[in-house]
C-alpha cells in the first residue's frame, strides 16, 4: 500500500531504527510492525505501521543526512528541512537560502553543513554550487523569522566541478575531506584549508596607471614632478587571489 501511493526514491534508517523514505510528495517516517512469512507463496511480506507523512508537499526530496545530534536534514525542491524532536523547520529560496534545489547533503568536523545545490537558470554556467551553513545560521533565520544569511557559497569560480545533473551526491572522508559529485565530475574540498576569516591587510596594493595634469605616464618612471603640477591620479587594485 505504501509503496502504491508513495514513489519511493531511497530509505535512510536512522540511530532509532526508523525508516525514512524520500519520495515524490515530500518524506515518510515509517515504523516496523512486524515480520512474517506467507504460507501461498515463497516471498516474505513486511507489515508496516501507518506511516506518518513528515513535510507533505508536492516537492520533490533528493538528500537526506542524519548528523550527529539525531537531526535529520532533507533536501529537495522546497529548500532545506530539518526534523528534529518532531519538530519540522524549513527554509527555501524565499526565506534566503541560495539555492532553488538542494541535491545532497554532507557535514564537516566542525560542524557545518555543506549542501550540494543547484541555483537555478539566473546562474548560468554557475548553477552547480556548494553551501558551507552553520546549523546556528539555521537556527536563527527559523526563531527570527528572518532571511538565511552567514552562509558562504562555492562555485566554478572557486574550483566546483560538475553541472547539477542527476545523480548527485555528497560524502565526508575520514580524513575529514569532503567530496562531492555532480553529473559526473569529481570535487574533494578540504574545509580546514579554507580561510573564513577576511584579513584585508594582506591584500597588497598595485599600481596600474598613473597620469599627471591628465597626461598619462608610466607609475614608475613619475620620479620628480615639476613645479606648477595641478593634477595627479594613480589607479590601483588589491589583489587578493581568493577566485579566478
Amino acid at each position: 500500500a505504501v509503496s502504491g501511493k508513495w514513489d519511493i526514491h531511497s530509505f535512510h534508517r536512522d540511530r532509532h531504527g526508523r525508516a525514512w523514505a524520500e519520495t515524490d510528495h515530500g518524506y515518510l517516517a515509517l515504523r516496523r510492525g512486524g515480520f512474517r512469512r506467507t504460507s501461498s507463496a515463497s516471498q516474505q511480506t513486511a507489515s508496516w505501521a501507518v506511516p506518518s507523512l513528515a513535510a507533505p508537499s508536492q516537492q520533490t526530496v533528493d538528500a537526506m543526512f542524519e548528523d550527529k545530534d539525531g537531526a535529520i536534514w532533507t533536501g529537495g525542491t522546497a529548500g532545506l528541512s530539518r526534523t528534529l524532536n518532531g519538530q519540522i523547520d524549513r527554509l527555501g529560496e524565499s526565506e534566503g537560502l541560495p539555492a532553488q534545489r538542494v541535491m545532497a547533503i554532507t557535514r564537516a568536523d566542525d560542524g557545518c553543513l555543506w549542501l550540494a545545490v543547484d541555483r537555478g537558470p539566473s546562474h548560468a554556467g554557475r548553477r552547480a554550487a556548494l553551501v558551507r551553513l552553520r546549523p546556528s545560521d539555521f537556527d536563527h533565520a527559523v526563531a527570527g523569522n528572518t532571511p538565511l544569511s552567514g552562509y558562504t557559497v562555492y562555485d566554478s569560480m572557486n574550483g566546483l566541478a560538475g553541472v547539477p545533473l542527476e545523480p548527485v551526491s555528497a560524502a565526508r572522508s575520514t580524513d575529514g575531506t569532503l567530496w562531492f559529485a555532480f553529473g559526473g565530475s569529481l570535487t574533494i574540498v578540504n574545509p580546514r584549508q579554507l580561510s573564513t576569516v577576511h584579513r584585508p591587510e594582506l591584500a597588497q596594493a598595485r599600481i596600474v596607471g598613473a597620469t599627471v595634469d591628465d597626461r598619462p605616464v608610466t607609475p614608475t618612471a613619475i620620479g620628480t614632478l615639476p613645479a606648477g603640477t595641478r593634477r595627479i591620479q594613480f589607479d590601483y587594485t588589491a589583489l587578493r587571489l581568493t577566485a579566478p
